[in-house]
């Protein structure tokens, strides 16, 4: 789940239920954080910083988040139009590993 402002990425627990979760750990990722998608081993969250377009709520980038160690790996993906969409689109579907983005 993430939030735009701040922006921000949490992992929750819903294994009691959906109706109570337990707030594992937050990640400050960019302001504007919106969609998430996850590598195809599920071991990578790719957090797009963009809402909207809105002013103030995005700077184009993507925050890569290890799932499994539970670490925000310091790489962000910039797009030059500033739209992280397709950058967020591409690395899902080719798979992006750590090694890809040279962590």
């Amino acid at each position: 789940m993430t939030t735009a402002s701040p922006g921000q990425f949490h992992i929750f627990d819903i294994s009691t239920g959906l109706l109570t979760p337990k707030l594992l750990k937050t990640f400050p990722v960019g302001n504007g954080a919106h969609h998430v998608a996850f590598s195809p081993d599920e071991r990578l969250a790719f957090v797009q910083n963009n809402f909207l377009g809105l002013p103030g709520m995005g700077d184009g980038s993507v925050t890569v988040i290890d799932l499994e160690k539970r670490q925000l790996l310091r790489a962000w993906i910039r797009s030059k139009t500033r739209d992280s969409t397709l950058t967020l689109l591409f690395c899902c579907l080719n798979g992006i590993t750590m090694q890809d983005i040279n962590l």
